[in-house]
C-alpha cells in the first residue's frame, strides 16, 4: 500500500494592512504548505488535486462600520462565491470573526478570501511574536 500525503496549507499575516473592496486580504505569511500553492504576492491557493476540503478562514473588523469578506473560489474565469461571513455594525471594534466548511474543489481552481467592505483586516495590530492570530488554511479530506 502507498503512503499518500496528505493536501494542506496554513497561511497568516503579521500585519494590520488594510484591503480595498473586492481585493483578497493579506495573509502572506506561510506557516505551512506542503504543495507550495500558495502564492504570497497574490495571497491566493491554487487546488493542487480534486477533492473534498475543509477550509477555514478568520480576520478583525477593523472600525465601526459593519465588514463583510467572501470566501471566493475562481472556475472557468468565473469568481464564485462559496461563503459570506458579517460583521454588524454593532459588532465590536477588534472582534474576530471566523469561518470554516467542507467543500468540492476542482484541480486548478484558485481559492482566496475577498473583502467586500467595512475595511476587514487579517489583524487589528502588528505583531513580532511567533503566534498565529487569524489565519487561512485547508486540508484536503480525502486523499
Amino acid at each position: 500500500m502507498t503512503e499518500r500525503t496528505p493536501i494542506r496549507f496554513s497561511v497568516y499575516s503579521k500585519t494590520t494592512i488594510g484591503v480595498s473592496n473586492f481585493a483578497a486580504l493579506r495573509y502572506d505569511l506561510i506557516n505551512f504548505d506542503n504543495t507550495e500553492n500558495y502564492d504570497t504576492s497574490t495571497y491566493k491557493y491554487t487546488i493542487p488535486a480534486t477533492g473534498t476540503y475543509l477550509i477555514g478562514y478568520t480576520y478583525v473588523k477593523f472600525n465601526t462600520s459593519p465588514a463583510r469578506c467572501n470566501l471566493i473560489v475562481t472556475r472557468n474565469s468565473i469568481n464564485v462565491t462559496l461563503a459570506t461571513t458579517l460583521f454588524p455594525k454593532s459588532g465590536v471594534l477588534g472582534s474576530t470573526i471566523n469561518n470554516c466548511g467542507v467543500y468540492q474543489l476542482q484541480v486548478g481552481e484558485i481559492l482566496f478570501v475577498q473583502s467586500r467592505f467595512g475595511n476587514p483586516r487579517v489583524n487589528l495590530e502588528e505583531y513580532t511574536t511567533d503566534d498565529i492570530l487569524n489565519s487561512f488554511w485547508g486540508i484536503r479530506l480525502d486523499y
